[in-house]
């Protein structure tokens, strides 16, 4: 049940904000516990391939303007963690990739940018930290393009359908909770043998990653997504241990029929020894 109603990660992370959380697509099952209903997919794969396909579809849709709080707290070095914050604005979008990688992140303009650094920063500190807010908007569960720069989170599952089967173990749930309502879980864990990269991959062996998507049962588009990544160099050549985490929860709204980035919770311990930890919150702002 944990996994059905996954907002305690949410919870948690967005009191870091003192802000109150909406509920999640998902709270409307409270009230239909009684005839909820979740079973297997028989053939996980076939529904994979269906979602990819649907997902990439949607990323040919454009959207109309559509405003984003991005806030973050940060930790530079051994100075004290700091709070950033301004709202970026998209139009023409696919609701999906609110950015599209180096290009944007590096040309990203922010009304409103703050932050309680008590020292006043210089122009190339304050483009630094415009960019890694910029950062916390460059998360895709596919993308229209397989190239695709990343730093903050782990490569995106639902890109290719022949490399995600070979990297994940790979399982799926039809969930019913009323009167034609209804949803698929699918979810995905990085398999542990090393040596399933083949060139052109976007995956790498580092990295252990798990995560879980929500899809309309009826439209098979997009309407929640989680995850979680523990850094590592592990099995092969040496051992060096854990290098950090990320965790991550992702909304969406539907607008027009069409899924479009409603809220990201993002989380990310990047060196334990350090204690370096990096928040976000990406949230729309209503009309």
């Amino acid at each position: 049940m944990k996994r059905l109603l996954p907002i305690f990660l949410l919870l948690w992370a967005v009191q870091s904000f003192a802000q109150e959380p909406r509920d999640s697509a998902f709270a409307e099952m409270k009230d239909s516990m009684s005839s909820l209903s979740i079973k297997p997919v028989k053939h996980p794969k076939k529904l994979l391939g269906q979602i990819i396909e649907r997902l990439h579809e949607d990323l040919k849709e454009t959207h109309k303007t559509r405003r984003y709080l991005v806030e973050g707290t940060f930790r530079k070095s051994n100075f004290p963690p700091f709070y950033v914050k301004g709202i970026y604005t998209v139009e023409g979008d696919n609701g999906l990739e609110i950015i599209r990688g180096r290009a944007d992140r590096d040309n990203i303009t922010l009304e409103d940018f703050s932050y309680d650094e008590p020292h006043e920063l210089s122009s190339q500190d304050t483009t630094s930290l415009i960019g890694d807010l910029a950062e916390l908007l460059n998360f895709s569960p596919a993308h229209a393009s397989h190239m695709y720069y990343q730093v903050y989170y782990p490569p995106a599952p639902f890109v290719y359908y022949s490399e995600t089967t070979r990297w994940y173990d790979i399982k799926a749930y039809e969930i019913e909770y009323g009167p034609n309502k209804g949803a698929y879980r699918i979810q995905l864990d990085k398999k542990k043998n090393r040596y399933l990269w083949r060139e052109h991959d976007h995956e790498f062996w580092l990295d252990n990653y798990k995560v879980t998507a929500y899809f309309d049962r009826n439209t098979l588009r997009i309407t929640q997504f989680k995850g979680e990544t523990a850094s590592e160099i592990a099995e092969y050549p040496f051992n060096i241990g854990s290098t950090g985490s990320t965790r991550f929860l992702i909304d969406y709204d539907n607008m027009g029929g069409k899924p479009v980035l409603k809220r990201i919770v993002f989380i990310s311990t990047r060196d334990p020894d350090h204690t370096t930890t990096e928040k976000g919150l990406v949230q729309i702002i209503p009309e």
